[in-house]
């Protein structure tokens, strides 16, 4: 309950994007802020796995290189003439393809930077009483759904709210794995694979994926979740005062209003 307590979403269902059939997600949360011409929306998908004191996660990392550094927004703009549904929770309209896009962001905008550290591979490791051994199948189950239940939030991305008519909206979507506190170890290496530094307890670290989604839309096409990030109950409940104070750490290009409203409405001469 200490993470269900963060989150205004919890215990739902969406479609899975590979087999087509109903899964429930842990929790989903959303967070809206705005500036005088754009409105920023930060959407998590979130799967918690729970961890015994002999059973932590060890993430073995090495440097982001250029092209793994960066994320993907997606972009709404707000339709000429819009249909409003009324949902069980607000008011919204639902923005065709035509009215999606999406783009990259790294260099000192992307809170997934080149040359920091991001994890590689995973091991859950277990203590079987004769000897410790590691792997990550049981993990990979885990963080799997959670990236699974961020595809589902795209479909999220499509609802302009009914703020500004004149408004984007750019949305931010992030997978999450949320593990018990003092569970969450990494180690890390060089480029030529030698270790430079013990393994150690941290509260929060990227974990790079790659994932493109399937059966996106052809204005979308280009969209993938570069990363999944892994968190303790502590950095989580960090992550969320953040927010809850309109802050979006390391995604400070959703708040950069030169940023935003110069790509936007170069985007905009293209529509």
């Amino acid at each position: 309950m200490q993470v269900r307590q963060k989150f205004p979403r919890h215990g739902g269902t969406y479609r899975d994007p590979h087999t087509d059939l109903p899964r429930q997600f842990d929790l989903q949360s959303e967070h809206v802020v705005s500036n005088d011409f754009h409105w920023s929306r930060f959407l998590h998908a979130v799967e918690c796995k729970n961890l015994t004191e002999c059973g932590p996660i060890l993430i073995s990392r090495s440097k982001c290189t250029r092209q793994e550094s960066g994320h993907w927004f997606l972009h709404t703009k707000f339709p000429k003439s819009p249909q409003w549904t009324r949902g069980p929770e607000r008011q919204y309209c639902l923005a065709s393809d035509e009215h999606l896009f999406t783009a990259k962001f790294g260099g000192l905008y992307s809170r997934y930077r080149e040359g920091e550290m991001v994890g590689k591979s995973i091991d859950h490791i277990v203590n079987s009483g004769s000897r410790i051994k590691g792997g990550d199948k049981d993990i990979y189950s885990r963080w799997s759904q959670a990236v699974a239940s961020a595809t589902s939030l795209i479909d999220v991305a499509r609802e302009v709210l009914p703020l500004n008519k004149q408004a984007f909206m750019r949305t931010a979507i992030v997978p999450v794995l949320v593990v018990p506190n003092d569970r969450l170890f990494v180690v890390d290496y060089d480029e030529e694979g030698r270790k430079t530094g013990p393994v150690r307890a941290v509260s929060w670290t990227p974990f790079y994926i790659d994932y493109h989604p399937p059966n996106l839309p052809k204005s979308i096409e280009n969209f993938r979740f570069s990363f999944l990030e892994i968190i303790t109950v502590d950095g989580l409940a960090e992550v969320m005062h953040a927010l809850n104070t309109g802050a979006f750490p390391g995604f400070d290009v959703l708040l950069d209003s030169e940023v935003c409203d110069d790509e936007m409405r170069l985007q905009c001469e293209n529509w």
